[in-house]
């Protein structure tokens, strides 16, 4: 391989890198906006399936999270 085809492969890759980074942003910024409106409700069951949410994915290792993605 040559450098220009190298150069082509990465640059591929760094595009392909923003594209996933923008959409886990935005799926990211949809679930903390849905789970924010959600915690303005005031039932119960609501709080217990938010809070239960927030325990099981602080609780997760960073690293288990990123194998599972």
């Amino acid at each position: 391989m040559t450098f220009w085809d190298i150069l082509t492969a990465l640059t591929k890759g760094a595009g392909y890198t923003i594209l996933v980074t923008i959409a886990s942003v935005i799926a990211g910024l949809a679930i903390g906006l849905l789970m924010a409106v959600l915690s303005t409700l005031h039932g119960k069951a609501v709080k217990l399936f938010l809070a239960a949410y927030a325990y099981v994915f602080r609780s997760i290792p960073v690293l288990v999270l990123l194998f599972i993605v």
